[in-house]
C-alpha cells in the first residue's frame, strides 16, 4: 500500500512565522505552537524556510536553531528535524 507524506511549511522572517514567501505579515502564532498544531493535525514533516536577510540571519541563527531543536523535542516526527 502506498503511503503519502503530508508536508507542512513554516516561513520565518526575523524569527517570526509569516504568512508566506511574498507576504511577510506575521501569522500571530509562536513558531513552537504552530509546529505543535501541525503535529497534532497529523503532518508527517515540516519544512522551515528562513526568509531573513543574510545580515539578520547571522544574528538570529542561534535563535532559529534553538527553536528548531525545541520543536523537534515536542513533536512526534522521526527524522523530521534536520538542520541543513
Amino acid at each position: 500500500m502506498e503511503h503519502k507524506n503530508i508536508v507542512a511549511t513554516i516561513y520565518l522572517k526575523n524569527g517570526q512565522a509569516v504568512k508566506g514567501m511574498d507576504n511577510f505579515e506575521p501569522m500571530g502564532w509562536d513558531v513552537i505552537s504552530l509546529a505543535r498544531l501541525y503535529n497534532d493535525s497529523g503532518i508527517d514533516k515540516i519544512i522551515i524556510f528562513d526568509l531573513s536577510t543574510a545580515m539578520s540571519r547571522s544574528k538570529s541563527a542561534q535563535v532559529e536553531t534553538s527553536a528548531a531543536l525545541r520543536m523537534s523535542r515536542s513533536l512526534f516526527m522521526p527524522d523530521a528535524c534536520r538542520l541543513l
